[in-house]
């Protein structure tokens, strides 16, 4: 079975690099705003990358192709007609190479009402791959719990940026888990209301909410983020022993050169495509075989033969959360290698930030 897969530049340092051998003219003496002006009325899509083949643990195998479609992440969100329009083609042109499901990276997963535009627009099944990013952020939490010997039911998690559909699902996941929760929402909406009502009448988690970062990392010192708006965060101005679990493209984490070995920052939803000793790719610059968790259900949903739209809209289920874990792990997926900022975290770097957690806790 083939795939496609929707990406986007993560920011206008990164539009300007990728853009040198499409075309568009004088771009070192445009300014970041001209340069995204002009992408927005081009409106350029090109293949970015091709899975050749991809062989899963189970003897299954899968290729798929990798759209770019060159908008900012801020033009997604400012411009959501015209990005849903260049992802109607860029699927459209996927379909007529062979593709049977699309996933969505980044901010093609927010743009449409997350993903039910766009599968109501083309003809094949989209999917935000949201679940399997959520099930792999949770995986890594769940191992730097074990590393720094804390037991989940005894602390306090920050969630952060609800009422997205990635936020919703990890705080009801931690809320069953036994975590204590302190959720950080812009507006007391009433949908927001209806969710705590909810989460409530099914366990004993103790949550609370605030509209203010500030009052929310002061109060704990294990983050969960994931907002669409990036930079919300100074990773100099967090407590010792605090860690951080970035969910978000762009990250929410604002990247230092030299990061504190107290604290811990890591790529939230980066999986690993199964070990069988072939490098199938270098992505985005990260680690090799390292993918966004979206690509990664993308490409299980593939292996499974199943042309489904298996992750749009705000509410995810937990049991599809589980059943695509279960699925990847089958696969031979990795979802629990710690990253930061694209690189690995080092053996030192862990046990002198579990140090500090411990005597800070």
């Amino acid at each position: 079975m083939k795939f496609g897969f929707l990406a986007h530049p993560r920011s206008a340092l990164e539009l300007r690099t990728c853009l040198p051998p499409y075309g568009i003219p004088f771009i070192p003496f445009c300014s970041n705003e001209s340069l995204k002006m002009r992408c927005l009325e081009r409106g350029l899509i090109k293949e970015y990358f091709f899975f050749k083949n991809i062989d899963s643990k189970d003897g299954k195998s899968c290729s798929g192709k990798v759209f770019c479609i060159y908008l900012s992440p801020e033009q997604f969100l400012e411009h959501q007609g015209r990005a849903l329009e260049l992802m109607e083609r860029a699927s459209n042109d996927l379909k007529d190479w062979g593709a049977e499901v699309i996933g969505l990276g980044g901010l093609t997963g927010v743009a449409g009402s997350r993903g039910k535009e766009l599968n109501d627009k083309i003809s094949i099944p989209v999917t935000s791959g949201n679940s399997f990013t959520i099930y792999s952020s949770i995986k890594a939490l769940e191992r730097i719990i074990r590393v720094v010997g804390a037991d989940l039911r005894d602390q306090r998690i920050v969630v952060i940026g609800f009422p997205g559909s990635i936020a919703l699902a990890i705080a009801e996941i931690l809320a069953k888990k036994g975590a204590n929760l302190l959720l950080v929402s812009k507006r007391q909406t009433s949908f927001l209301k209806q969710f705590l009502s909810s989460i409530n009448d099914e366990t004993d988690a103790d949550i609370e909410v605030t509209n203010s970062i500030d009052e929310a990392l002061n109060k704990s010192k294990i983050i969960l983020t994931a907002t669409s708006t990036g930079g919300i965060i100074d990773a100099g101005k967090l407590k010792p022993g605090t860690m951080v679990i970035d969910i978000a493209q762009p990250r929410d984490v604002i990247e230092q050169r030299n990061m504190r070995k107290d604290i811990l920052i890591v790529d939230g939803g980066i999986v690993s495509l199964p070990d069988n000793g072939k490098t199938y790719c270098r992505l985005f610059g990260w680690q090799a075989n390292d993918i966004p968790g979206c690509l990664g259900e993308t490409i299980i949903l593939a292996l499974e033969n199943r042309r489904e739209a298996f992750s749009i809209g705000r509410n995810l289920s937990v049991e599809k959360i589980e059943e695509i874990g279960r699925l990847g792990e089958k696969h031979g997926f990795t979802a629990d290698n710690l990253r930061y900022f694209k690189k690995s975290i080092s053996d030192s770097h862990i046990k002198t930030f579990s140090k500090s957690f411990k005597t800070t806790n």
